[in-house]
């Protein structure tokens, strides 16, 4: 009896498609191998920075650490106060450019700014001049003016 057309079908495409399920197994296999490899060489290590990258990682994880104190610290402080310390701190104006946002006189933000700083500083547990905060003798330059 000589087989169908269907048969014919069946028997040839059968050790086809076992052939391309062997080899899928095989890529995955061998992906999962290479996978598992390099997780072994990196496993323990630290994160390869130079330079400038590691100095703001870390500056990035020690804000991270301080956020909560400095929004508590805003929080407690008087509106006037923290308005000029957030245009001077994050929009990066000048002193006298948040009293004209504000409108208020250069002198009255720069009090404010002066009054915030100290509030901050007081109320943080280690506030470091570089993390952002500028230091007492720093507060009024000649771009506030």
């Amino acid at each position: 009896m000589e087989p169908t057309d269907q048969e014919l079908l069946a028997a040839t495409a059968a050790p086809w498609l076992l052939g391309i399920a062997t080899r899928l197994a095989s890529n995955q296999h061998r992906t999962l191998a290479r996978w598992r490899r390099g997780n072994q060489r990196v496993a323990g290590e630290r994160p390869r920075f130079i330079g400038e990258e590691y100095e703001a990682v870390e500056a990035a994880i020690d804000a991270a650490r301080q956020a909560p104190h400095v929004q508590a610290a805003l929080r407690a402080m008087p509106d006037g106060d923290r308005k000029v310390l957030e245009l001077v701190a994050y929009a990066q104006l000048s002193a006298s450019e948040a009293a004209l946002a504000l409108d208020i006189s250069p002198n009255a933000a720069r009090l404010r700014l002066a009054r915030a700083r100290k509030r901050l500083r007081e109320q943080l547990p280690s506030a470091d001049p570089s993390a952002g905060l500028a230091a007492p003798d720093t507060e009024v330059s000649s771009h506030d003016q």
